[in-house]
């Protein structure tokens, strides 16, 4: 991008004022208070709708020694930038860098949390980055435990995550504002790549996870984007000149990500967090954790009583069948549309545009299974085989 093409003025008056707010990383690393002070006031004076502000970037960190000593010097760092940052913008949440995690034999991170405590006026949120688990954790495994433990991993995680922060700083929002599985490690089990199914389960059961945390505010993964002559996770990748549309392809993860995104979205929906019964344990031993076999979600829109809902279901385990009970979110009798994603679809890339709105979506995965049937009542029975994760439309008839 050329020099002062992305400004701040642009941003506000571009893709900025079509957004409902603005998450901001502020400079304060190399800038000293006033300068960040200063970066605060060009965003305002631009028309920047700031919402959110993120203080920093994995400062707990042996690498950012030289600057923070300890997370102390750093909060104090931060005292008169968040004054005038709530001066500017009174509603805005700020989130501060914490760690989340305990970590044996390092010490800088251990105690980085604890030292913030004292802080905790000053901020409304937490801010954390993770990358794990990777292969080298689950590599004596079995093939089928393999893949369960990748659907299952980011739903142990979150839940690891918020019991620690609500201990550590209670009240406070949860953001994490970079996620993916272990960037250093090599790919997935068997043939399942990073642009493949296994890798958009990955991703989609830290999305269900964190709609289960009340005080979780923020996610973001990393990358959504990479240019295709780099390496990296990037679920889109642009090419050189990024104003070729044409030339823009993606993965299986970004066509996930997006159909979700759109149905999450769509008429103001409502996130449901649904009943399952006798749902079986699947363990996560590096987390000394066990999470449900099934995770789901359900999404419709903000009336009452909706004509269109979406289940989404993943199921890290054998093959289960599942009771869902919809009679508070939608009225029989019912038209039930089951498509079926194995989550060893090695998927690929495919160029844009593609339509998140389709049902089923253009993209590289392709359902393995394709099921149309009606129902009287409002309890549903749902087959869901093992080691795959669906998504279904059901419509009022």
């Amino acid at each position: 991008i050329s020099p002062g093409i992305f400004t701040a003025s642009n941003w506000a008056k571009g893709i900025g004022s079509h957004v409902r707010g603005t998450v901001f990383v502020l400079n304060v690393l190399t800038m000293h208070s006033q300068e960040s002070i200063d970066q605060l006031n060009y965003l305002h004076s631009s028309g920047v709708n700031l919402t959110h502000l993120e203080l920093g970037n994995e400062f707990y960190f042996h690498a950012y020694e030289w600057r923070f000593a300890n997370s102390s010097v750093y909060m104090q760092h931060l005292v008169p930038i968040i004054t005038h940052a709530r001066k500017l913008y009174p509603s805005v949440r700020i989130a501060v860098v914490a760690r989340g995690l305990p970590t044996p034999n390092r010490p800088r991170q251990d105690v980085w949390d604890s030292a913030i405590k004292p802080y905790q006026h000053l901020f409304d949120a937490v801010t954390q980055h993770d990358y794990s688990c990777d292969h080298q954790q689950i590599s004596n495994l079995t093939f089928q435990h393999q893949l369960g433990y990748v659907m299952a991993y980011s739903q142990a995680m979150v839940q690891t995550l918020a019991s620690r922060f609500q201990e550590e700083f209670p009240g406070k929002a949860i953001w994490q504002t970079e996620f993916n599985w272990g960037i250093n490690s090599p790919p997935f089990p068997g043939n399942a790549e990073k642009q493949g199914a296994l890798h958009a389960a990955f991703h989609l059961s830290r999305i269900l996870a964190v709609h289960e945390v009340d005080n979780w505010e923020v996610l973001f993964f990393q990358q959504l984007a990479k240019k295709n002559t780099s390496p990296g996770f990037g679920s889109t990748e642009v090419p050189k000149f990024p104003n070729e549309p044409s030339k823009v392809t993606v993965d299986a993860d970004g066509q996930v990500f997006a159909h979700l995104s759109h149905i999450a979205l769509a008429d103001g929906a409502l996130w449901h967090r649904p009943t399952l019964v006798g749902t079986p344990q699947f363990p996560v031993p590096v987390l000394n954790l066990t999470v449900p076999c099934l995770q789901a979600g359900v999404f419709t829109n903000n009336n009452q009583q909706t004509n269109t809902l979406h289940l989404v279901i993943m199921n890290r385990c054998g093959n289960l069948t599942v009771q869902l009970d919809t009679s508070d979110v939608i009225v029989p009798p019912l038209r039930v549309v089951s498509h079926v994603y194995s989550v060893t679809d090695v998927g690929g890339f495919v160029s844009f545009p593609m339509d998140p709105g389709l049902f089923p979506w253009a993209g590289p995965l392709k359902p393995t299974t394709v099921t149309r049937y009606n129902v009287t009542d409002s309890t549903l029975l749902v087959e869901v085989p093992g080691e795959n994760f669906s998504f279904l439309e059901i419509t009022h008839m």
